[in-house]
């Protein structure tokens, strides 16, 4: 399967402390936070390897971006779950 991947644009740059993602019943068990300016460079702010649904809460410590993108790696023979919520937090 192709990796299945959700795009955030927050409209403008935030220093981003952390993503909530808050699974459905389908979870992704392995995947990406990534994060980009401009929609065309990705950086990888946090590989997930052992993901066990309901909500994760990924540390950003305040990294800057305007994109948000949730990537997941999808294991052979595996249907793609990324549909879930999505909440990011910023500094003050």
């Amino acid at each position: 399967s192709d990796p299945q991947f959700i795009i955030v644009d927050l409209a403008t740059t935030y220093a981003l402390n952390r993503v909530e993602i808050d699974w459905e019943a389908a979870y992704a068990t392995q995947y990406q936070i990534q994060l980009s300016n401009n929609k065309q460079q990705w950086t990888t702010a946090s590989n997930i390897t052992s993901g066990n649904g309901g909500t994760d809460v990924v540390n950003l410590n305040g990294q800057n971006a305007r994109y948000v993108r949730i990537l997941e790696n999808i294991p052979k023979n595996k249907k793609p779950a990324i549909s879930c919520g999505f909440c990011t937090r910023g500094g003050t």
